[in-house]
């Protein structure tokens, strides 16, 4: 199966052409062609027995079972023997009661004829996968699981996808199938889907207003039998509790982001003897071992380090990764971190100065280790007498959005006086209610504050795209209880989530497709354009001692 899935491509990068069959035959004397079966190779009979001489041919009396697999279903076009027009889209899944999230549509009610366009979108966005995919049941299994993705279903798992696309309760246990156990290679996707988004946000883009975002998300489970599931802090709810969680990677620049990797968290408990049967059923490999979140984070974005797609100046993370300082040692040097820290990390602002006290009174040992004679401060007391700018962030939707800064240099405090000083820039972010988030960078001396600024719009791109796949795109209504279908959902969710922003950023624009879309099919979807968001009037700081924001609506306390 893997084989087949592979062999149009490298036969037209080794040979320059595309095989539409594949033939084999077996003898039945000696195999039965299970695995050509298991594969879907087809069982056309036997030869009539006979071999090939130089004079012709001679009966040898052993006929020999033929298979055949067809990796192109559409080579009677391809081929001239049915007039046809090859461009025209192939729409293999029931659209008749797919309606759309709203989030797709803008909230606008769509015409027949305009849901007739917005569905033929759906399955030209998904064409490119299908040469993947191989086999006409998958690519018609991926636009289902695509289409239900971006419906309004209020349940977007496989059982209410197959229902409503795929034609009654038959369909169920293979569209399951096809997520869990089929031979489909998801990683392979995965490089494509990639090499899209490259192509669509990436050209053009300025590196140093770029950043490569790490984050981890959780996803509450019920049951005990999900793979990774266990008692842990699901940030969504902030407390520990019953969940899943995932460590994710997402790209953020001026042309939008989108996640681009993940990979599920199996907590230590997992890989005990208890847990052996339980990682069988779910297929955790043998080969996968005990991996932290950064450890994995690491792996993740080296991997796409290495592809050389998403070039990016910054590195973001959250405090899980940020307190974890062999993390960020071994980030690429030519990129600078911007890490979200925790309050309560001890910081000093001078260089150390190490002394061995002085014995008070007559009792206990004489001190003999050094200490630091600056007493540390965590970054929440070093808030409290540091200065704030108030500073424009962005450009928002709903206007200029701003916040208080602080940037200054400190360094972590080193363990012992062998261990050498390390300053970075601390970067303290201060809301109109008075929440502090504090980060820390290894951008080199000199760098402006706006440039922080930009870094810190740029890190929270991440949480947008969980919200929008959580919210409308099924992010964690998936029900797969195996580890290779955790993966092929959020890969999905991946594909949702890029025809959803790539679809509303070109009907808002009005601009040609970055797919390969017809240029003239989205006009006829909102001729004006999505409808206006409503907008508020600002303060703008006229002073450089501003006391508040610059994004406070008129008439608010600040």
């Amino acid at each position: 199966g893997k084989a087949l899935s592979r062999l149009p491509e490298d036969w037209v990068k080794h040979f320059g052409i595309r095989p539409w069959m594949v033939e084999s035959f077996v003898d039945p004397e000696h195999f039965s062609g299970t695995s050509y079966r298991a594969a879907g190779f087809l069982a056309l009979g036997k030869t009539a027995g006979f071999e090939k001489t130089r004079t012709g041919y001679a009966r040898h009396g052993k006929p020999k079972e033929v298979f055949l697999a067809v990796l192109d279903y559409d080579f009677r076009t391809t081929g001239g023997l049915m007039n046809r027009d090859p461009l025209e889209p192939k729409v293999t899944v029931d659209f008749t009661r797919w309606t759309p999230d709203d989030e797709v549509t803008g909230g606008e009610k769509l015409s027949k004829a305009e849901m007739a366009v917005l569905a033929d979108q759906v399955v030209r966005f998904h064409k490119p996968y299908e040469k993947i995919l191989a086999y006409q049941s998958r690519s018609r299994h991926g636009q289902a699981y695509l289409a239900g993705l971006l419906s309004n279903l209020p349940r977007k798992s496989a059982e209410p996808i197959a229902l409503a696309f795929l034609s009654g309760e038959r369909s169920v246990r293979s569209f399951q199938e096809f997520i869990t156990t089929s031979g489909w290679e998801e990683q392979r996707l995965l490089a494509h889907y990639r090499q899209d988004v490259a192509s669509a946000i990436v050209a053009g883009t300025d590196t140093d207003r770029a950043m490569l975002v790490v984050d981890s998300s959780e996803f509450k489970k019920q049951g005990k039998e999900s793979v990774g599931v266990a008692r842990q802090y699901c940030g969504r709810l902030g407390k520990v509790d019953n969940c899943q969680s995932g460590v994710f990677v997402a790209y953020a620049g001026d042309k939008g982001s989108r996640l681009l990797s993940a990979d599920l968290y199996l907590p230590g408990k997992w890989f005990g003897e208890d847990f052996q049967e339980r990682r069988e059923k779910t297929g955790v490999s043998e080969e996968i071992l005990f991996r932290t979140k950064p450890a994995i984070a690491g792996d993740l974005l080296k991997a796409i380090d290495d592809e050389k797609l998403f070039p990016a100046r910054w590195i973001g993370c959250d405090a899980t990764f940020g307190m974890d300082r062999d993390f960020l040692q071994s980030l690429p040097t030519d990129r600078w971190y911007f890490a979200s820290v925790r309050g309560n990390l001890h910081i000093l602002t001078t260089p150390p100065v190490w002394n061995v006290p002085e014995r008070t009174g007559s009792r206990g040992k004489t001190p003999s280790k050094p200490r630091l004679t600056e007493t540390p401060r965590t970054l929440t007391e070093f808030a409290q007498t540091a200065p704030f700018t108030p500073l424009v962030l962005k450009e928002g939707s709903r206007g200029p959005m701003g916040a208080f800064l602080h940037v200054s240099r400190i360094s972590r405090v080193p363990a012992s006086p062998d261990e050498p000083m390390v300053f970075e820039w601390l970067i303290i972010q201060k809301t109109l209610d008075g929440e502090l988030r504090f980060a820390l960078s290894n951008a080199p001396e000199g760098t402006p504050i706006d440039a922080f600024a930009h870094a810190a719009t740029l890190r929270w791109s991440i949480e947008r795209c969980f919200e929008e796949g959580k919210s409308h795109l099924g992010m964690g209504h998936y029900e797969h209880r195996s580890f290779r279908g955790w993966h092929r959902h959020m890969f999905y969710v991946f594909l949702a989530h890029h025809f959803l922003q790539t679809f509303r950023r070109e009907v808002k624009k009005k601009l040609r497709l970055l797919s390969p879309w017809p240029k003239d099919s989205l006009p006829q979807l909102f001729p004006r354009g999505l409808p206006p968001r409503k907008r508020f009037t600002y303060f703008t700081p006229t002073t450089t001692n501003e006391t508040r924001p610059p994004h406070v609506p008129t008439g608010e306390a600040p």
